[in-house]
C-alpha cells in the first residue's frame, strides 16, 4: 500500500474538466486514495508504526480538519507514542471546529475513544501477535522502513481493515487476573457468615435497579478465628460470577517480620495486573488509586484484602463502580472503613460440633477414631500447666510456627 500510495501525484484527472463521466472517474479515484491512506494507517498502527505515523497524520488532519476517522487515526498514534495531552488536545480542536462550523459534537465512536484516553484504558494499547516485534521508530539509528501491507487485491472499504484488531479484540488476548491463593480443603461450617457474604451478591432487584457503587465488607476477628479461610472459601466458591477477575493481597498489617505493605505499592501491583502498561502508572498514591478506579469501572471484579492494620490502609484500594466486591479481613474493627460504607462480618470462635468436625478432617477417620476415650480437655490441662505452651506446636517452620501464624493473622 505504502508502494501504491507513493506513485499518487495530484488530483486525478485534473486536466480533462468538464467531462462528467472523467469527473465521476475522478472522485471514485479520490475516494480510492482515501481508503487505501485509511487502510496503511490502520495496518501500521497496528505494526506499531505509531511514532513515525504522527507526522503524515498531522499533514492529513490539516487538510481534513472536520474527518473524524482521521483524527481518531491521530489522537491514536500520538496516545500510544506517549503524548496524551497531545491526543486529547486534538480531540479538543476537532470538537471546537465542529461547534463553530456545523453546530454539532463528535460522534459516539470519537468520544468513547477521548473517554478511554483520559482513563488510559488498557484495551488502546498496542497488541502484537506473540514473536511479532514493534516497528522501530525514526529516532532510532536503524529503523527500517516499514513493508508493503496485504493484497490490493479485495475490495477496499471504508471500516478498519480485517487484518487489523480492534480494541475489544486486544483487550480479550490480555490475561484476565486471577489471583486467589489456594484454598485449604478442610474448611468446616461458618454457615451463618457465608450467608451474610451471600447477600452481597448481586441479586434481581440490583438488576432493576443497581446499586450506587462497589460493595465491601470488613471481616473481623480474633487472631487465627479463620477470617482468612472464610474469605478465601467464599470467594473461590462464587469467582466465576466475576468474569473482570479476581484480586487479592496480604497487606501484613500484623506481621512481625515484615512492615505493612503501603497501599500504592498494592496499587501499582494491581494496575499491572489489570493491563495497565507501567510507564502509565503514576508516582503519586491519590493518582494511582483514581487510575484505578477509573479502570476498573464497569467492570465485575472481586477483590480480597487481607490481613489489614487499618482503614487507611484498605479505603484506596476499594473499587468505586457497581458491580465488584471487596471483602477485609482484619484483627481490628476498621471503623474508617464501616463508616465509608462497608458493611462489618464479626467472626466468632467456631462452635464445639464445628470445631469437633475440623479437629476429625485434621486428623482423618482412623485416628480419631482409634482413641475416642482420649479427651481433648487432658490435652488443654497439660498445655495449661506448661510454662511455655505453645512450644508444643512448633512445626520447625516459621509458616507453620504457631506464634507466627497468630501475630501475622
Amino acid at each position: 500500500m505504502g508502494a501504491a500510495l507513493a506513485l499518487w501525484r495530484g488530483q486525478p484527472l485534473a486536466d480533462v474538466a468538464g467531462i462528467a463521466w472523467l469527473e465521476g472517474q475522478a472522485e471514485r479515484l479520490d475516494l480510492l486514495g482515501t481508503r487505501i491512506k485509511r487502510a496503511l494507517t490502520e495496518a501500521r498502527l497496528a505494526a506499531g508504526d505509531h511514532v513515525r505515523l504522527v507526522p503524515d497524520l498531522e499533514e492529513l488532519v490539516a487538510d481534513q480538519p472536520l474527518d473524524e476517522r482521521v483524527v481518531g487515526h491521530l489522537m491514536l498514534a500520538l496516545y500510544r507514542s506517549g503524548r496524551q495531552a497531545d491526543a486529547l488536545a486534538c480531540y479538543l480542536r476537532l470538537r471546537a471546529a465542529l461547534a463553530d462550523e456545523l453546530g454539532i459534537d463528535p460522534g459516539q465512536e470519537l468520544r468513547d475513544l477521548e473517554t478511554a484516553i483520559l482513563r488510559q484504558d488498557a484495551r488502546l494499547d498496542l497488541v502484537l501477535p506473540r514473536g511479532a516485534a514493534v516497528l522501530p521508530s525514526a529516532a532510532e539509528p536503524n529503523a527500517v522502513p516499514p513493508q508493503d501491507g496485504p493484497s490490493l487485491g479485495a475490495p477496499s472499504h471504508d471500516g478498519p481493515s480485517p487484518d487489523v484488531p480492534s480494541a475489544a479484540s486486544a483487550a480479550s488476548e490480555l490475561p484476565v487476573p486471577a489471583q486467589l491463593p489456594p484454598v485449604t480443603a478442610d474448611f468446616v461450617g461458618r454457615g451463618v457468615a457465608l450467608g451474610v457474604l451471600d447477600d452481597l451478591l448481586p441479586s434481581a432487584d440490583d438488576a432493576a435497579a443497581p446499586r450506587a457503587g462497589a460493595v465491601a465488607v470488613a471481616v473481623t476477628g480474633t487472631a487465627g478465628v479463620g477470617k482468612t479461610a472464610l474469605a478465601l472459601h467464599w470467594a473461590h466458591r462464587h469467582r466465576h460470577l466475576f468474569p473482570d477477575g479476581q484480586l487479592h493481597v496480604n497487606l501484613r498489617g500484623f506481621d512481625p517480620c515484615c512492615p505493612p505493605t503501603e497501599p500504592g505499592r498494592v496499587l501499582r501491583d494491581f494496575l499491572q495486573a489489570l493491563n495497565v502498561p507501567p510507564h502509565r502508572i503514576p508516582d503519586d498514591t491519590d493518582a494511582m488509586a483514581a487510575l484505578y478506579r477509573s479502570v476498573v469501572a464497569g467492570r465485575r471484579l472481586l477483590v480480597i484484602v487481607d490481613n489489614a492494620r487499618d482503614s487507611e490502609q484498605t479505603l484506596p484500594l476499594l473499587p468505586g463502580g457497581p458491580g465488584s466486591i471487596a471483602v477485609v479481613t482484619s484483627r481490628v474493627q476498621l471503623t474508617g472503613l464501616v463508616a465509608a460504607g462497608a458493611r462489618q462480618l464479626s467472626l466468632d470462635l467456631l462452635t464445639v460440633p464445628e470445631a469437633s468436625d475440623l479437629l476429625a478432617r485434621r486428623l482423618g477417620d482412623a485416628r480419631a477414631a482409634a482413641r475416642p476415650a482420649f479427651r481433648l480437655a487432658a490435652i488443654a490441662a497439660e498445655l495449661r500447666e506448661s510454662p511455655s505452651p505453645l512450644d508444643k506446636f512448633d512445626g520447625g517452620e516459621v509458616s507453620a510456627d504457631i506464634r507466627a501464624v497468630f501475630s501475622c493473622s
